[in-house]
């Protein structure tokens, strides 16, 4: 039987093949054939954002032809489960899971020292890889350019390969500067391409694995954009108030424009105040335990800053508007000028 069946894949390569072969792996194919089995004439699919493009559908192939069998490999292990996924070919899935569940060590992942007799060199890189040995803190020492090498190698994962990954980390006590890099990394490569359901998995998940790391390394930015996704998404309260807590820990990083949040559509005011009260109760709790003086002036200023641009809100009440000006101590303003300022355009209104 000749090859009566076209892929394209990301529109950067064609591979042809018989649909009678993939489609006895691949519940995908087999879904979009129906029960044909016998088709003559030639048929063209074309699929967009396949995980790992042209390579990882080559793998597939590769699978098929070989009647299910393939090596698998640390290298390909995690292409093959993300492509298997995509293509619905849960024997390849199950091979792939196993596999993962077999490997104690993640060395693999990082360019550590090369001084194992047991490494072998990278198809994608000259360094070497060693497989054995405890994760350190050598890979906080790489450079720049070196330490984001493994995080393009994965930006394919899916959600749930994802989340085991981050946790094996954790597990093999990677340093965290490393780890909240590579989360970051990976909610900014594949955020927008999930759906609604991927992304509120993908938040919760994320928000909770902070709580457990030095948060102090994740992008400030980051927290802010989840917490815009949060609003639509509608993430579980338990979550919604972690992500507060490690915002509100962290005022001292914000601008202005991070705490201009409008309100709710229930809400009458234009800005969501209470929010920022939230944070600043937060950020009043961590500054007491470090008694960051500096960090203190620093948000009394960007506060004032903020009272200042809702204070010509004529639907915003008394009370909250008491409740921004007496959050902080006077003793952390070197001058009060705006603030008065701000008053007498509220009084104004």
């Amino acid at each position: 039987m000749s090859c009566n069946l076209q892929v394209e894949v990301n529109g950067h390569q064609t591979f042809f093949m018989k649909e009678k072969v993939v489609a006895s792996f691949s519940g995908r194919f087999r879904k979009l054939f129906g029960k044909s089995t016998s088709m003559t004439r030639g048929l063209k699919v074309i699929f967009h954002e396949f995980p790992g493009g042209a390579e990882g559908f080559e793998l597939i192939v590769r699978f098929c032809y070989n009647g299910g069998r393939i090596g698998i490999t640390p290298y390909n292990v995690l292409l093959l489960h993300s492509a298997a996924s995509f293509m619905e070919i849960n024997d390849l899935i199950d091979q792939t899971e196993v596999f993962l569940e077999s490997i104690h060590r993640w060395t693999w992942l990082f360019p550590p020292r090369v001084s194992s007799p047991c490494a072998f060199s990278s198809s994608s890189e000259s360094s070497s890889f060693e497989l054995s040995g405890e994760i350190s803190t050598y890979s906080s020492r790489l450079s720049s350019s070196q330490s984001t090498i493994w995080y393009r190698d994965l930006e394919f994962l899916s959600i749930d390969l994802f989340e085991k990954v981050a946790k094996t980390m954790i597990l093999q006590k990677l340093d965290h500067e490393t780890i909240c890099s590579f989360l970051n990394y990976y909610r900014r490569m594949k955020f927008r391409s999930l759906s609604s359901s991927e992304k509120r998995k993908f938040i919760d998940f994320l928000i909770n694995f902070l709580c457990s790391l030095d948060g102090s390394f994740f992008s400030f930015r980051s927290l802010c954009n989840m917490l815009q996704a949060s609003f639509s998404l509608e993430i579980t309260k338990s979550s919604m108030k972690k992500l507060e807590c490690l915002i509100g820990s962290r005022l001292d990083e914000a601008t202005l424009d991070d705490l201009l949040v409008p309100s709710r559509p229930k809400m009458s005011h234009a800005y969501d105040v209470n929010l920022v009260i939230r944070f600043l109760k937060m950020f009043l709790e961590e500054s007491r335990k470090n008694l960051a003086t500096r960090l203190l002036k620093k948000v009394s200023r960007l506060m004032d800053l903020y009272i200042a641009q809702v204070a010509p809100d004529p639907q915003l009440k008394p009370s909250k508007f008491r409740a921004l000006v007496f959050a902080l101590p006077d003793s952390v303003r070197d001058s009060h000028d705006r603030l008065y300022e701000a008053m007498d355009m509220y009084f104004l209104v």
